[in-house]
Parts: C-alpha cells; structure tokens; sequence
C-alpha cells in the first residue's frame, strides 16, 4: 500500500525509509482515521448495484462525514511534515484515549 512504502521507503523509486518521529507519528493519525472510513467506503463500493451503493451512502452519509475532516487534516499535516518535519512534536503529549486503543490493538 501507498502508506507503507511511504513508511518503510520504496528505493526503486527513491523514497527512504522514514525515521522522523513526527512524520511516523503523524503518519499513525492518518491510519487512525483511514481504519475508521474504511469500512464505510468498503461497504458502499461493494454493494452489488449502483442502486444499493447509493442506499448505503445515504445511510452512512452522517457517519462517514464525521469522519472526512480529521482524516483529511491529518493527511495534509502528513503532507506537510514529508516536506520539513521540524522534530519539535510531543506525541505523547496529543494523543487521544482512542489512538492509544488503535495502538495497543496492533500490538
């Protein structure tokens, strides 16, 4: 996947491992939140009909936008942080109850 190679470094294409710990960091938002949309774009794009997909968005709809803002913050801070990350994050200082379950989940 995109995230994973953007993580652990595609050298065929010249992208390095990643080792700034704001970026990973950051780069752990985004798959909070990717994990979260998921299933809902899953659910809708395989509906066997264009009719049941479009059910199903509406249903999800409320949900799923709740969602799309902090994914996408958290994927434009990634951005930023890929072009200069300035080191100076505390991660233990922002991170929320629930990253902390996300985290100890994958453990």
């Amino acid at each position: 996947e995109t995230q994973e190679g953007l993580v652990f470094g595609i050298p065929a294409v010249g992208i390095p491992q990643l080792r700034s710990m704001c970026t990973m960091h950051q780069m752990g938002e985004v798959s909070f939140y990717f994990r979260q949309v998921r299933p809902y774009i899953r659910e809708i794009t395989n509906a066997p009909t264009i009719q049941e997909s479009s059910s199903v968005a509406a249903r999800v709809a409320s949900d799923l936008a709740s969602l799309t803002d902090p994914f996408f913050q958290s994927m434009a801070a990634a951005v930023a942080l890929f072009s200069n990350d300035t080191a100076s994050c505390n991660p233990l200082e922002s991170i929320t109850e629930s990253e902390w379950l996300a985290l100890t989940e994958g453990i």
